[in-house]
């Protein structure tokens, strides 16, 4: 039986990590991505299935990542839909919206509205 105090703190940390990961979206929407120093550890892992490249070690990359992706969808916009947390570990699961404007590895700019129905993205992949 949890008793109410632990309750109380395991809702805090909850709460923690999604104010992490709500404070995380909203300066990567603005290109805020210095912002990010402060949220997240040098040595950061990202695990999305959804790109090229699932597994991204490093904040400086995830920056680099990121830098490329608005240059690609300059009107980009990542929305939370669930957020999980277990610990020092947290997974989100987001809606990803923009217009293709420009590079984008081999492919062409298309112009067009893409719109992800959601992705789960994760710290650090399974089994790592």
């Amino acid at each position: 039986k949890v008793r109410g105090k632990v309750k109380d703190q395991a809702k805090a940390l909850v709460a923690d990590a999604k104010a992490l990961v709500r404070a995380m979206l909203d300066a990567m929407n603005r290109r805020s991505l210095g912002e990010l120093d402060s949220l997240l550890t040098d040595d950061f892992t990202r695990y999305c299935e959804a790109t090229p490249e699932p597994v991204m070690r490093g904040l400086a990359a995830y920056k680099a990542f990121l830098r490329a992706d608005a240059a690609a969808f300059p009107d980009n916009v990542q929305t939370l839909v669930h957020c999980l947390a277990d610990g020092d570990e947290v997974a989100m699961y987001v809606t990803d919206e923009g217009t293709h404007r420009g590079p984008l590895g081999p492919m062409d700019t298309s112009c067009a509205f893409v719109s992800s129905p959601g992705r789960i993205c994760a710290p650090n992949p399974p089994n790592s």
